[in-house]
């Protein structure tokens, strides 16, 4: 939800105007998102989050799933994966 709302601000700032809501569509579904104020918020908040993380000269790993890391497009450089990457040699020193 959170990326459609993020979809609904770049739509506030090309037209200047605020969409009322967003669609989630799936092949079997349609869902209807209000784009209320407090969706707003939410998102701006987390980009501000994303926006400080970002800044940090590093940033912990969010969860302790190896199954996520394996299918991370950045393991390779990453020193806090859980699995080495399948088709990469393993570039961090372990140890």
């Amino acid at each position: 939800i959170l990326q459609l709302a993020a979809y609904c601000l770049l739509v506030e700032d090309w037209t200047g105007r605020r969409p009322r809501r967003g669609l989630l569509r799936y092949d079997d579904a349609t869902f209807e998102i209000p784009f209320d104020r407090a969706l707003r918020r939410e998102v701006l908040r987390t980009i501000e989050q994303m926006r400080r993380a970002a800044r940090r000269p590093s940033v912990a790993r969010s969860h302790d799933e190896p199954a996520r890391c394996r299918g991370c497009g950045v393991q390779y450089a990453c020193d806090q994966r859980l699995s080495p990457p399948d088709d990469v040699p393993d570039p961090v020193p372990r140890g």
